[in-house]
């Protein structure tokens, strides 16, 4: 009985003194993460660029030769807000330009026009109702005269717009009586007559527009009505807009989050892409659907859990991005032609309002980022200079502190098998009841330690999979990791106690007991890593 007493007393101490060396050789373990930034394969750093804000439903980029332009909406008060041109190339910002400030904006357009020249629209509210302001500029930048395209006493939001050469097509939803669709154009500094797309007696909100390579105007709108929110289109032609038409459904909650409708055109084909709510559901899902040259709209099909869609500038099929709900908050995720989405966020800070442009065959991608210092951050990332990933992190290591993080993830690991192995008291009770019944046969005692150990092993694997005894699994990765987490726990235990002679009640409790830690121990480590 002694004898077993100190087989028991020695485990604990080799496995004290192992605990205890760690400490020592680990005096900071809280420099370590308890995760790492899981990176998207073939993507690079994420890289901050500057700082705005979230008073307009979204920020612009486009991209030419002369480099990447944005236009965004800058500020901490939603009336004293910048409406700011900033030229990036090569990761340095060129050129900052405030084309507008201290003024209350509710939508904003950047557009490329001819010979890289820039388009820029904007919509502001002031004391004398609201109106739609034009500037035009190249590169570099030099101020040019601002354009008033329409002033109004009555309430005017959702400003859309599409650049066509060097015309410059525009929609927006006016108040009068109701919210109306209206559209008018701009060339050579000439306003056409505004145009009436709707004329219901609901309510027709959030625009978006886009011309095809025929210089056909497609328009399509949000309106809201007793029966809810429905998707609706309309083209122009020479006899006028077209009688609009039923796309499908749309939801309250994305209007109120700042939902708008992604259009593009890709060839006569006009693709669009929203966020509703299917039937049963809480949470916003993308909706994508096509329309023809014959005018023939396909039914919409569910992409994902998500919202704010919006397509990729300058590819000849259909490409996504949008934001989705994710373990840690909102993600970034982008869908290439006849592939499963990608997750692009890095860590976990909150990320939000997609644009994405492609530069041949590579991607790039912007969105927001909540900033430490306040506001919001525009980050971007690429793949055409993907990240190189080191040893450490294709392990799951955090590679800025990984002996850190290795010591971090062990004690944390450890800790949390011994939870685990305690939310599973019943399995080894039992286990042990059993084996007790075992060893009075005489063929089962008087075999050597690695029988006794593997015995005690099938016995725990066999019970803790019985739906009447209370046990707690970890998340497994396929049969394989299962069989290398039961490899590894009887070895262990094979190891710890091969050399005790005596065997008795309390020797069973130790080999159950260890052998649990053990295979806890091993099913718990890549869960850690990944989750």
């Amino acid at each position: 009985m002694a004898a077993q007493k100190g087989v028991v007393i020695l485990v604990k101490k080799r496995i004290f003194h192992l605990v205890f060396l760690l400490t020592l050789l680990l005096p900071s373990p809280i420099l370590a993460r308890d995760y790492i930034d899981i990176w998207p394969e073939g993507w690079s750093e994420v890289t901050p660029l500057f700082t705005t804000s979230i008073f307009t439903d979204r920020f612009f980029v486009t991209h030419d030769a002369q480099g990447t332009s944005f236009l965004s909406a800058d500020g901490t008060y939603f009336k004293e807000t910048n409406l700011t041109y900033r030229r990036v190339y090569a990761g340095a910002i060129l050129e900052e330009v405030v084309l507008r400030s201290q003024v209350e904006l509710d939508s904003i357009f950047l557009g490329l026009g001819e010979g890289g020249r820039r388009h820029v629209l904007w919509l502001e509210h002031g004391p004398q109702g609201s109106s739609i302001q034009h500037t035009s500029f190249g590169v570099p930048y030099a101020p040019e005269g601002v354009l008033t395209v329409l002033s109004a006493p009555s309430t005017i939001q959702d400003l859309a717009a599409d650049q066509a050469g060097e015309t410059t097509h525009l929609a927006w939803s006016q108040r009068n009586r109701f919210f109306q669709i209206r559209y008018t154009r701009i060339q050579d500094g000439e306003i056409a007559a505004v145009e009436t797309v709707t004329d219901t007696e609901e309510l027709s909100v959030r625009p978006s527009l886009v011309v095809d390579s025929r210089g056909t105007v497609h328009l399509a709108w949000m309106e809201t009505g007793p029966a809810g929110v429905e998707i609706r289109y309309s083209r122009r032609t020479e006899e006028g807009w077209t009688t609009p038409r039923r796309v499908g459904e749309g939801s309250v909650q994305d209007i109120q989050q700042g939902g708008l409708i992604a259009l593009a055109a890709f060839g006569e084909e006009v693709h669009l892409a929203w966020a509703a709510l299917p039937r049963g559901s809480s949470r916003l899902h993308i909706y994508h659907a096509s329309i023809s040259a014959e005018g023939e709209v396909s039914p919409p099909q569910v992409l994902a859990p998500g919202s704010k869609p919006r397509f990729v500038q300058g590819t000849d099929r259909p490409e996504l991005v949008w934001q989705s709900p994710g373990a840690y908050g909102v993600e970034i995720h982008y869908l290439p032609p006849g592939e499963e989405p990608i997750n692009l966020t890095v860590g976990r800070r909150g990320a939000f309002r997609p644009e994405a442009f492609a530069d041949g065959q590579y991607r790039y991608v912007f969105w927001l980022h909540a900033s430490p210092e306040g506001g919001y951050e525009v980050v971007g990332i690429n793949n055409q200079f993907p990240k190189a990933l080191s040893l450490w992190r294709q392990m799951g290591i955090d590679e800025e502190a990984p002996w850190y993080h290795v010591g971090f993830l062990f004690l944390s690991t450890l800790m949390l098998s011994m939870v685990y192995t305690a939310a599973n008291l019943g399995v080894i009770l039992l286990a042990a009841g059993l084996y007790s019944l075992l060893q009075k046969v005489e063929r089962y005692r008087r075999q050597p330690i690695w029988y006794q150990v593997a015995l005690s092993a099938a016995l725990l694997v066999v019970l803790r999979r019985l739906p009447f005894i209370p046990a707690t699994h970890p998340q497994f990765f396929g049969p394989l990791h299962h069989l290398l987490c039961v490899a590894t726990a009887t070895l262990g235990t094979w190891l710890l106690l091969h050399r005790v002679r005596q065997r008795g009640f309390l020797f069973t409790m130790a080999a159950l007991v260890i052998w649990m830690v053990l295979f806890q121990f091993a099913a718990l480590i890549p869960q850690n890593i990944l989750l």
